[in-house]
């Protein structure tokens, strides 16, 4: 009796421990792409959104030096301000959130017992996030204004 439930057990084990790390690895990999997404979720909204802003407040500035009265203009400045650092965060989150996301499950493709499973399902290494040089640097709004 005692032999048999101990070879059930090894059974359900060794049955149960592949399924078990293998979806462990589909979870990480999905996380490597969602977390990714999101970036380009946050460079697309910035992207969109400082132009729009910048040519807001142009035409603003414009109507404020009519009036002579440039008062409001650095509300619009500091509201302008306020957006870009708040996207840069999200931006910034979501970089950090994906390269964790790949670190993890890169970690689990080369770590026993998921590297046999990983090497199974034909998975391979993530890369961290890294962009271009040029798309490193923060759009410089001095330019989008002309000056």
């Amino acid at each position: 009796m005692e032999a048999s439930f101990v070879l059930l057990v090894v059974i359900v084990v060794s049955v149960l421990m592949p399924v078990l790390l293998y979806n462990s690895l589909v979870s990480k990999k999905n996380a490597v792409h969602n977390a990714l997404s999101s970036v380009d979720v946050y460079l697309k909204q910035r992207y969109d959104l400082i132009p729009n802003l910048v040519s807001s407040v142009k035409q603003y500035m414009q109507h404020e030096r009519e009036l002579l009265d440039q008062l409001r203009a650095s509300e619009n400045f500091l509201h302008l301000q306020k957006t870009l650092n708040e996207i840069e965060e999200r931006i910034s989150a979501a970089r950090r959130a994906y390269n964790s996301a790949v670190t993890d499950y890169n970690n689990a493709l080369e770590m026993f017992p998921t590297n046999i499973i990983a090497s199974m399902m034909g998975l391979k290494r993530e890369e961290w996030f890294e962009i271009p040089q040029q798309e490193r640097e923060v759009p410089q709004v001095s330019k989008l204004f002309g000056s």
